[in-house]
């Protein structure tokens, strides 16, 4: 499975949905209304709120300051896609969790995350590049340095270094649309990992400062067509 994974992504692009990935979530939220229910974009869950060992609601509030209000909704229950320590410590709390459980998330070991950096171009990536499709970049390809890369303790030491690896998508590749004409989008993956939210929102940005220079060495010049960026980490 994991070969078919890397052959189709690496050799033959992969895939992508015309219009970009926000399609896929339009038409599910288009769905959810459909059915008689609501949905509130730019608004995150920030408490849930538990009585009697049962959850019985959520506090919700605007990621963005005058684009929407704080509210209370009711329910009995809530499906979570977040990391499993934000859900269970940050937003239900360690006093509603038996203490088995607790232990269990405290001793377990946090899979490869990823840090995300979107851009917007001045220049048609691809037209740069020898091959289209998606790319690995790894500053040295011997099986050592690579392995190094999968450890945790490694990519924690070495988050910032200007020649870290990096895999690069270019969606204006499957659809031009995305762009203006002469233009494209690229997204940057860099092996990153899990660092609670006060962490990136000192280090966010100059982990994107550091992606933007990965790819300037491999594309030299490319810097100073950057002309939209955004950082996100997962």
């Amino acid at each position: 499975t994991a070969c078919t994974l890397w052959r189709e992504n690496q050799l033959n692009g992969g895939y992508a949905p015309k219009g970009g990935f926000q399609t896929l979530a339009d038409v599910l939220g288009a769905r959810i209304r459909e059915l008689g229910g609501k949905v509130h974009p730019r608004t995150e869950v920030h408490r849930i709120r538990v009585a009697n060992g049962a959850i019985c609601g959520v506090e919700t509030r605007a990621m963005l300051r005058g684009f929407g209000e704080d509210r209370s909704i009711s329910c009995q229950t809530v499906i979570g896609a977040g990391a499993a320590p934000h859900l269970f410590f940050d937003l239900i709390g360690r006093d509603h969790l038996p203490e088995d459980y607790v232990r269990r998330l405290e001793t377990a070991e946090f899979s490869f995350s990823g840090a995300v950096v979107f851009l917007g171009l001045k220049t048609n990536l691809q037209d740069r590049l020898k091959y289209h499709g998606c790319h690995w970049y790894i500053h040295d390809p011997r099986l050592v340095v690579m392995d190094r890369w999968l450890e945790n303790d490694y990519i924690d030491a070495h988050l910032f270094d200007a020649d870290g690896p990096f895999y690069v998508a270019m969606p204006t590749g499957y659809d031009p649309t995305m762009a203006p004409p002469g233009k494209s989008t690229a997204v940057l993956i860099l092996p990153s990992v899990y660092k609670p939210r006060e962490f990136w929102k000192e280090h966010k940005e100059r982990l994107g400062d550091i992606a933007v220079d990965r790819l300037d060495r491999w594309v030299p010049g490319i810097r100073a067509q950057v002309e939209l960026r955004n950082v996100a980490t997962s």
